[in-house]
């Protein structure tokens, strides 16, 4: 048997890194996806997640009923061994309980609020630009540090107000606003 030797290590290295290099544009081509459930992957992050949603319930659906019927023919054809008969049983019990999970799970979901089993894509409203506080800094120029420090301590003082008026603005904006995220939480 022959022992590789630390050159022959970093030969196999440089070679998978050089096919590795190679092959990554192709790895950036795009991907056809099987349409599942009427759906395809939007160009959407939301269109992705409820792509993965719904082909993970249909995989779960397709393994719960293939171990449905595998159970089934293995219980028709334990021929009387008794841990054959058990291993089928369990097997078809486990894969109704699988079935009746899924099937709970959407309805109880789709119950409480029939978004969470309907996701689509969140609009936004475009709200006027607010300008950002800067606070105003003096450019003159000074070489005594005390004379600088003064400059901008005064500077500084009008900085509280410039946020208090922008806090003004959006408070307005949402004021204005009619849905349950912009209402405080607590009654005070």
């Amino acid at each position: 048997m022959r022992q590789f030797s630390s050159r022959n290590h970093i030969k196999i290295l440089l070679s998978a890194f050089i096919l590795f290099a190679i092959a990554l544009p192709v790895l950036a081509l795009e991907v056809n996806y099987p349409t599942v459930g009427g759906q395809t992957p939007g160009e959407s992050l939301t269109g992705y997640i409820r792509y993965v949603f719904i082909f993970i319930a249909s995989l779960a659906g397709i393994m719960a009923v293939t171990v449905l019927a595998i159970g089934g023919v293995q219980y028709m054809t334990s021929v009387g061994d008794v841990a054959k008969m058990k291993s089928a049983k369990s097997k078809i019990m486990s894969s109704l309980f699988g079935i009746l999970l899924l099937l709970s799970s959407y309805i109880i979901l789709n119950t409480i609020n029939p978004n969470l089993t309907n996701i689509e894509e969140p609009t936004l409203i475009q709200l006027a630009s607010v300008p950002l506080p800067v606070a105003p800094i003096s450019s003159v120029p000074t070489a005594d540090l005390l004379t600088r420090i003064k400059i901008l301590a005064e500077d500084t003082r009008q900085v509280p107000d410039i946020i208090y008026n922008t806090a003004k603005v959006i408070s307005g904006y949402t004021s204005s606003c009619d849905c349950d995220n912009t209402k405080p939480m607590c009654s005070c």
